[in-house]
């Protein structure tokens, strides 16, 4: 009968059994030191969905679908190493319960078992060699090629290899061949008999095998017991924490930390680490969140490495959380953002304005043509105009809000503004890590949008309206009363269904060729690309065309996570690439949907000298002009 006897004819059994339990030991130490801070990876989140949860683990496990998108090569390589690994640690596992508890290998099912294992034998040798190969051929830039990283790699090889080679050994000196393992009969004509061979080769497998064992908790290939628990809390709803508990550290950064493949995806689609700002989400999540030379204030939480990470990683929320931490030791904090932190607390504005400017925006507007206020309206309107601080203060932005409320006056809608008395969301303040300002911000946008009779709300601001739509409703639950029950919509959402019901009758078109950069809170953060090119293709005339990043895979502008209220030097600024990328495309005009897009964009195209080759416009006000008003 076909099988296998474990240690047969092998010297020094006793040995291996002592440096198995060795192994086994040094493994599930590492396992237990791992396990501790795991278990409170989910502080921030509630298991309500642990069906959906295994489903992403496992289909993330078995198959790394993500992985896939954008590059093939790497999808195919994972595939090959994953399930090579995988079935190879299965059938060591089905070989010892076999020979130590219950025999289950026999006539029809061992050819099955050792076919099976020869094929991913194959199967994670070839990922390791084209591994191998890709590292040093191709060399992805975004690839590290650390030293532990080829180290893995070679000890898998090794092992397929030296395991091979054994299972040839027993072969050549059997009486009965095998045609079933194909692998190792082939092998087996190629290698001389003799029990000396075969032990040495027995023996090299079992001590490369045992050694990674011993060091996988500790290295690299972690990711293979934390990735699938990233994906199943990643699959779990938020919950809101606030005061110390949104600032706690760590157990959750820990876990990423640990799944972190180092594939440098995030890298690759970070625009601050492009321009060489002095911030890696792939080093800072790779560190848990400690590295203390990165910059936490560069990065602009654009959400472009949690677009890309195959596991979900979320830098930058675990970002804003040590922002938090540098605000509460009251040290590191850069100027800009202690004079921005110190306006929102004194006028409700990260801009330095007084609060009796909130309205200056709107002061062209006169008499039977002026904004109505709410607070003085004596009929209903359809919609409240939340213009936002940056759309009612900056001067370029106070473009959007005008021509979008001409807009809304042309096509009849009844619409109405806080005025003086709007506050601010509080989105300034949660991205410089201000918790407890944040909170206060929080309420009283609350109390105000509580009291408004109007039941839909629009937005000049992506921030805004992410704001308003995910962060409210987690820090409403924390805090432990209601988010505002109204729909928060952003403005080119309306002005999309206003074309479609035909209220709005674009006429001519403002330039001939232009392409559309998305906003990263609008698209990657909402989900919403398709309503600004609607607005865009209705308009007679107009050709759209979409740069080499549209869409999900769209480059920042720089603006965001406070770097409105900052100065980097770099060679290149992230604006200025998205600049020339427009120039790429040969647009005549580059429209944005967002207040911090529209003020980056035109102060990188003065101060990269493109005025004469390019016109940056927010989408309202080319809609404005298409009208022929």
């Amino acid at each position: 009968m076909p099988g296998r006897q474990i240690l047969a004819d092998v010297p020094l059994a006793w040995l291996f059994y002592l440096l198995a339990g060795l192994a086994l030991g040094i493994f599930a130490w590492g396992i237990f030191l791992r396990l501790r801070p795991w278990r409170g990876a989910a502080a921030d989140r509630r298991v309500e969905r642990p069906g959906p949860g295994l489903g992403q683990a496992l289909a993330g496990a078995l198959w790394g679908r993500p992985i896939f998108r954008g590059d093939l090569p790497a999808g195919l390589i994972h595939l090959c190493l994953a399930w090579g690994f995988g079935l190879l640690f299965l059938g060591t596992l089905g070989l010892a319960v076999d020979t130590y508890l219950i025999g289950w290998l026999n006539r029809s099912s061992y050819p099955v078992f050792s076919a099976v294992l020869d094929g991913a034998g194959l199967l994670l040798l070839a990922g390791v060699l084209l591994s191998l190969v890709r590292r040093a051929l191709a060399r992805p830039a975004r690839l590290a090629n650390r030293a532990q990283d080829v180290l893995v790699l070679v000890g898998l090889g090794l092992t397929v290899l030296t395991g091979f080679g054994v299972e040839a050994g027993r072969l050549a000196g059997s009486p009965r061949p095998e045609s079933f393992a194909f692998a190792g009969q082939a092998l087996a004509g190629l290698m001389p008999a003799g029990p000396g061979l075969y032990a040495g080769l027995w023996w090299s497998h079992a001590l490369i095998s045992l050694a990674l064992i011993a060091w996988l908790p500790f290295s690299k290939l972690t990711h293979v017991l934390a990735g699938p628990v990233q994906l199943f809390y990643q699959a779990q709803p938020r919950r809101g924490l606030s005061g110390e508990a949104a600032l706690k550290p760590g157990r959750g950064e820990v876990l990423a930390g640990a799944a972190c493949t180092y594939c440098g995806r995030c890298e690759a689609a970070c625009p601050v680490f492009g321009a060489g700002q002095g911030f890696s989400p792939r080093r800072f999540i790779a560190s848990g969140g400690l590295a203390a030379d990165l910059n936490p204030w560069a990065c602009a939480t654009c959400l472009a490495c949690l677009e890309t990470c195959p596991l979900g990683i979320d830098p930058p929320r675990s970002l804003l959380r040590r922002r938090g931490l540098i605000v509460e030791s009251g040290q590191g904090l850069p100027q800009g953002g202690v004079e921005a932190l110190e306006s929102l607390a004194r006028h409700a504005n990260p801009w330095g304005v007084s609060r009796r400017q909130r309205s200056a925006w709107s002061r062209e507007f006169r008499g039977q043509d002026r904004v109505p206020s709410l607070a003085r309206l004596r009929e209903p309107v359809e919609l409240l105009y939340f213009v936002g601080c940056t759309a009612a203060i900056e001067t370029r932005a106070q473009g959007l809000a005008r021509s979008l409320a001409r807009l809304l006056k042309s096509a009849g809608v009844g619409f109405a503004v806080l005025g003086d008395q709007e506050p601010c969301c509080g989105d300034a303040a949660r991205q410089w890590g201000e918790v407890g300002l944040f909170e206060l911000l929080f309420e009283q946008t609350c109390e105000a949008l509580n009291q408004t009779p109007v039941r839909e709300v629009v937005c000049s601001s992506p921030h805004c309206l992410k704001t308003f739509r995910d962060v409210y409703p987690l820090t409403a639950a924390a805090l432990g009363r209601p988010a505002p029950d109204l729909e928060f919509r952003h403005y080119s959402q309306v002005l999309a269904r206003l074309l479609d019901q035909g209220r709005l009758k674009p006429r001519l078109a403002p330039f001939g060729r232009v392409t559309f950069h998305d906003p990263c809170y609008l698209g990657r953060g909402l989900g919403e690309f398709e309503a600004p090119r609607r607005v865009l293709k209705a308009v007679p005339g107009l050709e759209l065309v979409e740069m080499a990043h549209h869409g999900r895979e769209s480059l920042c502008c720089g603006g965001g996570g406070g770097r409105m209220w900052q100065d980097f030097s770099s060679p290149r600024r992230p604006a200025e690439i998205r600049l020339q990328e427009a120039l790429d495309c040969r647009a005549e005009a580059l429209v944005t949907a967002c207040p911090f897009c529209l003020i980056m964009l035109e102060d990188a195209l003065k101060t990269a000298g493109l005025d004469d080759r390019l016109q940056v416009i927010d989408l309202a006000e080319l809609l404005w002009l298409s009208l022929g008003v």
